[in-house]
């Protein structure tokens, strides 16, 4: 796809003319232009099988399960405790003997 203002995130942006206020450059292309995700409208920032995606309709597209994991630091001296797939190990890191599960 080439670049132009017609397809670009910034000139659509809310319905607007160019959110940068630029006048039309030459053969319709700048230097800020950023395509549109073509399934939810967003700033794209992939490509793939010719079609532009944010990173959340790309995930959405491959069906991929996203997951977070907690790590834990002593806030006093920076040391490593443990994260939250072993929350224990973060407690008896502590020295919270005190601490129970119930």
């Amino acid at each position: 796809m080439i670049k132009s203002c017609d397809n670009c995130y910034w000139e659509g942006y809310r319905n607007m003319h160019c959110v940068y206020k630029e006048d039309k450059p030459k053969e319709n292309v700048c230097k800020k232009h950023n395509f549109v995700c073509n399934t939810c409208g967003s700033n794209s920032e992939y490509k793939y099988d010719d079609e532009y995606y944010c990173s959340d309709c790309l995930i959405e597209q491959f069906n991929l399960i996203e997951t977070t994991i907690t790590h834990y630091y002593d806030d006093d001296n920076g040391e490593y405790l443990g994260s939250d797939e072993d929350i224990e190990e973060v407690f008896k890191a502590l020295g919270a003997e005190m601490i129970q599960e119930i």
